[in-house]
């Protein structure tokens, strides 16, 4: 069973605007289906060379998947050396990630991404009332 949520954006750098009248949150699996290593690269290849390699730190996206596949970047988390724009990650997520839906209905995607010298890492997380955010997977690649 999914938990439902009214147009509201988890984090405090609201970037949309989606379509979110009606959305469900992952809960222990993903509802909104790419795996973690295609998601990754879609994302770093996106990104320009020379930023990508001097990238460091994290950065939480709230994701509106659409049945459709589609997405949309609702809001963000940035804590890297990087802004948000210069990130360019708006579009990145809402016009190069196609996604497999499990959902007749929109879907909520919580992605962690974690870069520095050695490693980049992407997670997905959940999200239970009464336990908070639980990691559902997570992949970690060498640069």
């Amino acid at each position: 069973m999914n938990s439902f949520c009214f147009s509201q954006s988890i984090f405090k750098e609201e970037i949309g605007p989606c379509l979110t009248e009606r959305f469900v949150l992952d809960k222990d699996t993903v509802q909104a289906e790419l795996e973690n290593d295609k998601l990754l690269k879609i994302i770093c290849d996106n990104l320009k060379p020379k930023l990508l390699e001097k990238l460091k730190g994290k950065m939480y996206l709230q994701v509106i998947v659409y049945n459709s596949g589609n997405s949309c970047l609702m809001s963000v988390f940035n804590n890297t050396n990087f802004t948000t724009n210069e990130l360019n990650i708006k579009e990145i997520v809402n016009d190069k990630i196609k996604w497999e839906t499990l959902e007749d209905k929109s879907v909520c995607a919580i992605i962690f991404l974690s870069f520095d010298k050695k490693f980049r890492t992407i997670k997905r997380y959940g999200y239970f009332y009464g336990k908070g955010y639980v990691e559902i997977n997570s992949y970690t690649e060498n640069k």
